[in-house]
């Protein structure tokens, strides 16, 4: 897997985990081209083993199958519920709690037109890493005030006034550092020789409720009251069917704290009678 500029070997415990972090970035076509490539190291068996001797493989597989399954079908059983909310009358702004799509810059890089020119993957994140967001990130630095003792960071940033457009993301000069070779000459890049640059989405955040993942779709009430409008959402979520495997839908909000209350007044009212 790879090219002659690459790392040959492939393991599937590591590449487990970078499918996920594929999955909650919202990559999900790169999540699937990992994962498809798992069923190459199969075994007659059934077993999967990527390297000798490692026998966690198989777990590893089946455990990643599954998170991206879960990760991919509650976004498509989301859009079910929230089209399935917009027709019922008394509910109005219905959307989702969390940006599923929020707009990212997609960098893209030809590993092997890099390794042919030069730059490799680390000088590539260094020159990204200030133009987006900090120096700090991938290179720590403290000055110390002598009169104080306290330390503050000491950071490169390119002002976001001068970072408006794909244009100015491809003209990012790549600056490369060979000290092992002082004396090889090093030739003038940037970005946009050695990378695609394109617009793109991104899952913009990721919420939990016990530890599970969730996506909220939230509505207001215009036109009839809280018990009314919750019993129209439970049919509504009822005429769907089943969600998928792993995949669950619970009503929150202010719904529960009042069938809590009507619960306990009934069940107080049926004691005293």
């Amino acid at each position: 897997m790879g090219n002659s500029f690459q790392y040959h070997a492939f393991w599937l415990r590591d590449s487990a985990l970078i499918a996920l972090m594929y999955d909650l970035s919202g990559y999900h076509e790169f999540a699937r081209q990992v994962i498809d490539f798992f069923a190459k190291w199969q075994q007659p068996d059934g077993n999967f083993v990527s390297q000798g001797g490692q026998f966690d493989g198989w777990g590893q597989t089946l455990w990643i199958y599954g998170q991206h399954y879960q990760i991919t079908h509650d976004r498509a059983f989301a859009e079910k519920v929230k089209t399935q909310l917009e027709d019922i009358a008394v509910l109005r702004d219905v959307q989702y709690g969390q940006s599923l799509d929020y707009p990212t810059v997609d960098v893209k890089v030809d590993r092997e037109r890099a390794g042919i020119i030069g730059p490799d993957m680390k000088e590539v994140s260094k020159a990204l890493v200030p133009a987006t967001w900090s120096s700090r990130f991938v290179n720590l630095n403290f000055w110390a005030d002598p009169n104080s003792g306290v330390a503050y960071q000491v950071q490169v940033q390119i002002p976001q006034r001068l970072m408006t457009s794909l244009e100015d993301v491809g003209n990012l000069p790549v600056l490369q550092h060979k000290p092992k070779d002082p004396e090889k000459k090093l030739k003038d890049v940037t970005l946009r020789n050695i990378a695609q640059i394109t617009e793109g989405t991104a899952m913009g955040e990721y919420e939990r409720y016990n530890m599970q993942r969730l996506i909220k779709v939230r509505a207001n009430i215009y036109g009839d009251d809280l018990a009314g409008a919750a019993r129209q959402v439970h049919r509504a979520i009822a005429e769907l069917g089943p969600p998928p495997p792993g995949v669950t839908v619970a009503v929150r909000g202010q719904v529960v704290p009042m069938q809590e209350m009507l619960d306990g007044l009934s069940r107080g009212l049926a004691l005293a009678g």
